[in-house]
């Protein structure tokens, strides 16, 4: 396993080979680490995907300033 990477507001990403780890405000804390297999990242993507196509959409007047 490689030594996790900061992704920023204090979380860390490591991949094992199969699963990408989420851990949060310190790279060495394991209590509460998130596993992603590699289904349940590509969903997450999609929703990533969705909520830059959803925000495109938006009338300039539902935006908040």
């Amino acid at each position: 396993m490689r030594f996790p990477e900061y992704l920023g507001d204090g979380v860390y990403a490591v991949f094992d080979g199969y699963h990408i780890w989420l851990r949060l405000s310190h790279h060495n804390n394991t209590e509460g680490q998130i596993a992603l297999e590699p289904d349940v990242y590509a969903a997450l993507v999609r929703y990533h995907d969705g909520l830059e196509k959803r925000e495109a959409a938006r009338e300039p007047s539902e935006l908040e300033p």
